[in-house]
């Protein structure tokens, strides 16, 4: 094992050390960061074993021990269980959330440890994050079409619904079942009917009653749930509340004075003019006014890609003639949960499904690979990607070894010997080290502080090292190059290997919009010098007497390195809403790449005020808005909470109690629609997140996204915006400076901003901010 895989997975460990005391409380605010850093070094650990040495897979596409489809109870179990025991597990679902149908429950009751229930939402993405944070890779939004089996190799190929292909050792099918579904005269485009959902039942209700067809657990769940807020009736074809209903549930439905049973089935549904749910009627003529019709009826799975065994139903067949428990009709395919023929239907009971899969997972796998598995303790591990162009450009390099020799480092790439210039990557023989001392990822600093990261590592002849290298800056050591060792190189001068981290140094302050008007920015007015300075304006609220100068100038100071690498790659994957096209230029994101932010300075004005100036380029110092606003937020209520002797714990219990009644308000009005832009403004860092977290978790329907980058990129959301009145305002100055050349001044800045902006971005972005300069103004320019 590298020093640097080493590192990673100590670091891990200590991270799960801290994690120990909150044990029990996972929503808590810095239970929730440790988890969240803990994702971030599973991804590095991930990246890391790939440069251990091991050949990279056949057939084009990614490998892994095991392969879990479905991510409701059973698959998140069997995912968890597998990453935990050291298996490069991946986890994929057809939905774009985890969950399944338990993901819509109001409360799951028979969960062991909750005596209170649990929602289907905490349910679902505590579980999603369990997986993720113990090494499990995730794939969303896409169904398997197909797979097939070779008994030569024991491999399984499955075929996705991208167009990808994947290979697996073993599969757990864990695709649970799919609801019924039904129609009724009438029902053309009516969005008040709800199949399985009773959080989507009681906000298409609209106040007025709630009719549920169905006579099982998940029907009796909804009615209880649903009266919450609006009287229901439950329809049953025949029979008794009881007859397929747990007795706990059939006691809240008969003491509920808001709950009636009635036999009868629906015949049609009446609507409004604007198609919204009027009344159902029933096949005896009788006429129920409503405001939403909630079916649950059941549901079958749906496994014709799968080529095993199923009974009449399509249920999987497991266990036959004496094979591996969960085993299907196919050596090293396994299946769990409600897909599996002869399950009883519970979340809980689906998840134990789903762990003991796993366990036969390894009897199988030992089997066929008795050489032993991965040690659990080791950490999560991933499947090792394909041949790269990396690997295939070094493969090449040994061609030229002879023609260009270089067996030192100092400072200048080899590729400059062709007359190029910061040539992009170069390769280098640094002597007899071990293959063991570096990894992918591993940041170089030259003589000269020029910063080179490790795309590949590869042993040369002669005992020496081969890495291809790119240079992601230059001139200065990024921010998430911490910790160095030096490996002397003779007569040359030697380098530093930096480390990566995997802390957000700059875009836990920083809102989307800055990088959004920075790319403009840098294409329409790149040299344009101008100066940041955040001022109080407040009369009653002094920040001197909370911040201080040096203590806030070392937090400032801590961004000043720029983006760091991983913050760039994520902004270098987000597309255009269409998905054709990188939103952000990769010229756009090298210059980012290259240049560090301006210095930072933080002073007191005449009066003893705080202040804090910066000036250089605009794309540059654009983003010190939002840092230095959140940072200086962040900073001023630490001091003021100790100051004035807060107890922290009080003050969140409070935050959650008046979130609680905000979330509450949404669910009642599902048509509002809530972006989060709390950043410049916010408590701290960490109740930003959590914030964010619940409104994901309780009022999806109603919460859009956030602005802030690195809470989107934690989540595996889009961030959110677009541009703020400085572009408009630095516009007019431009020509206030320029005489009036290009643009013309306030009275039509906000016009130029527009078609810049179009022209960049197109109509993903578009907004008109009326109040820049003069609401006349605005009219005067947009209604001509």
């Amino acid at each position: 094992m590298s020093p640097a895989l080493r590192d990673l997975k100590s670091r891990w460990a200590k991270l799960d050390r801290d994690l120990l005391p909150f044990a029990g409380e996972p929503e808590n605010p810095t239970a929730r960061r440790i988890v969240r850093e803990q994702k971030e070094v599973t991804k590095l650990i991930h990246h890391a074993h790939a440069a251990e040495g091991e050949k990279a897979k056949k057939g084009g596409g990614d490998t892994s021990d095991l392969v879990v489809v479905g991510a409701g109870p059973a698959g998140l179990s069997a995912a968890v269980y597998g990453a935990r025991e050291g298996l490069d597990t991946l986890l994929i679902d057809s939905d774009t959330k985890a969950g399944g149908q338990a993901r819509h429950s109001s409360r799951i009751e028979n969960v062991v440890g909750f005596p209170t229930g649990v929602t289907g939402t905490q349910f679902a993405t505590r579980g999603l994050e369990q997986a993720e944070r113990l090494g499990a890779d995730t794939k969303f939004g896409v169904s398997v079409r197909r797979m097939a089996y070779d008994p030569q190799s024991g491999m399984k190929h499955l075929m996705l619904s991208d167009g990808t292909t994947i290979h697996a050792k073993a599969v757990v099918i864990a695709g649970g079942v799919q609801f019924r579904k039904m129609s009724f005269e009438g029902a053309t485009d009516c969005p008040d009917i709800v199949y399985g959902d009773s959080e989507a039942l009681k906000k298409r209700s609209r106040g007025k009653r709630a009719v549920i067809v169905g006579g099982a657990n998940s029907a009796g769940q909804a009615a209880i749930d649903t009266a919450a807020k609006v009287p229901v009736t439950i329809l049953l074809r025949h029979g008794e509340i009881g007859d397929k209903m747990s007795s706990y549930l059939v006691d809240q439905i008969e003491s509920d004075p808001k709950i009636n049973v009635e036999i009868g089935e629906v015949a049609s549904v009446q609507t409004t003019a604007a198609k919204r749910m009027a009344s159902v009627t029933l096949k005896d003529g009788k006429k129920i006014p409503c405001g939403a019709l909630g079916l649950f009826i059941g549901a079958g799975p749906e496994t014709d890609w799968a080529d095993v065994e199923r009974d009449d139903h399509g249920y999987i067949i497991v266990g036959r003639d004496g094979s591996t428990a969960f085993q299907t009709s196919v050596p090293g395919v396994f299946a769990a949960g409600d897909v599996r023929a002869g399950s009883i239907h519970r979340s809980i009971a689906a998840a134990a499904d789903g762990a003991a899969a796993v366990s036969s997972t390894h009897e199988y796998l030992a089997s066929v690979a008795p050489a032993g598995r991965a040690n659990p303790a080791a950490g999560p591990r991933r499947p090792v990607p394909a041949v790269t162009e990396a690997d295939k450009w070094m493969d090449a390099m040994d061609a030229l070894d002879q023609e260009y020799p270089f067996t030192g480092f100092d400072g200048v790439a080899p590729d400059s010997r062709r007359g190029r210039e910061n040539p992009p990557a170069g390769f280098l023989d640094v002597g007899p080290i071990s293959t063991e001392a570096l990894a992918p990822g591993d940041v170089f600093q030259d003589s000269s502080s020029a910063v080179y990261r490790v795309d590949a590592v590869k042993s040369a002849h002669g005992g020496k090292l081969r890495f291809h290298l790119t240079r992601p800056a230059h001139g200065v050591v990024p921010e998430d190059a911490v910790g160095s060792h030096t490996f002397e190189k003779g007569e040359k001068a030697g380098f530093r290997l930096l480390k990566p981290d995997t802390r957000h140094p700059l875009t836990n302050g920083l809102d989307f919009y800055k990088a959004t008007m920075s790319q403009l920015q840098w294409k329409t007015h790149p040299d344009a010098q101008v100066t940041f300075e955040l001022k109080n304006r407040s009369k009653t609220t002094r920040i001197a007497d909370y911040v201080g100068v040096d203590e806030l100038q070392e937090r400032l100071d801590a961004f000043k390195h720029g983006w760091s690498s991983r913050e760039l790659a994520y902004l270098g994957g987000l597309k255009t809403k269409d998905g054709s096209r990188p939103l952000f230029d990769p010229e756009f994101i090298a210059y980012l790449r290259s240049n560090s932010l301006p210095p930072i300075t933080v002073g007191k004005d005449d009066t003893g005020e705080l202040t804090v100036k910066t000036t250089g380029p605009w794309p540059l110092v654009t983003f010190w808005e939002t840092v230095a606003l959140s940072t200086t937020n962040d900073v001023y209520f630490e001091n003021y909470a100790k100051k004035h002797h807060l107890n922290l714990a009080d003050l969140r219990k409070e935050g959650d109690r008046r979130l609680s009644e905000k979330i509450k308000v949404l669910h009642e009005h599902p048509e509002i629609k809530l972006a989060e832009f709390g950043t410049r403004r916010r408590f701290s860092s960490d109740w930003q997140h959590h914030v964010i977290d619940r409104l994901q978790a309780e009022a999806p329907e109603n919460y859009l996204g956030s602005s802030n980058i690195a809470a989107s990129d934690d989540n595996g959301t889009s961030p959110i915006g677009s541009y703020a009145h400085e572009v408009e305002m630095v516009y007019a100055a431009i020509a206030d400076k320029a005489d009036g050349e290009g643009v013309t001044g306030p009275a039509t800045a906000t016009e130029h901003v527009l078609d810049d902006w179009r022209s960049l971005y197109g109509e993903d972005l578009g907004i008109a901010l009326t109040d820049t300069f003069t609401t006349a103004a605005f009219f005067h320019a947009f209604t001509k």
